[in-house]
């Protein structure tokens, strides 16, 4: 929350690095969204996030409201409910995330359902272009949801290395 308020008063404007994966910080994810969403982070280039699933959904729209063309790595740990991956695929443009190199997805379907149509939207991001820069993509998360994700017939079209850890 702290953080999100920094940035809203313009006080984070020169950062480019924020990871906060080893925190506890669930709590202001929806604010640090806001800020994003307003253009408050223009030089952020790497954010690393632990998120529940309705911050997903605030940082799903902060990509509707504010390209990020800095960041080049995005690493979120999130249990993922069901349908929010597909959010937040197709919340993305080619503008959005146009410099984003590797995208890692931590913790999906701990404790949720991810279905394998989730897989599909987020396989066709990928197949779009929508993620023009990227090279690599991580998920890892329960068995049973990397299985699923397993099954998509990912089809890149490009050269991404795609890793699935269960």
């Amino acid at each position: 929350e702290v953080l999100g308020k920094a940035a809203s008063a313009k006080r984070l404007l020169e950062l480019e690095e924020l990871d906060l994966l080893e925190t506890n910080a669930h709590e202001g994810g929806e604010f640090l969204a806001q800020a994003l969403g307003a253009g408050q982070l223009p030089k952020l280039k790497k954010l690393c996030l632990p998120l529940r699933n309705e911050c997903i959904s605030a940082l799903t729209r902060a990509f509707g409201l504010n390209d990020l063309p800095a960041l080049e790595r995005l690493q979120v740990r999130s249990r993922f409910r069901e349908g929010g991956l597909r959010a937040l695929a197709e919340g993305l443009r080619p503008s959005t995330l146009p410099s984003l190199e590797r995208l890692d997805f931590f913790s999906i379907g701990v404790g949720s359902a991810v279905s394998v149509d989730e897989g599909e939207v987020l396989g066709s991001a990928l197949n779009e272009g929508r993620l023009p820069a990227l090279k690599n993509v991580s998920l890892s998360g329960m068995r049973s949801a990397i299985d699923r994700l397993r099954e998509r017939d990912w089809g890149i079209g490009r050269e991404i290395i795609l890793n699935l850890f269960s």
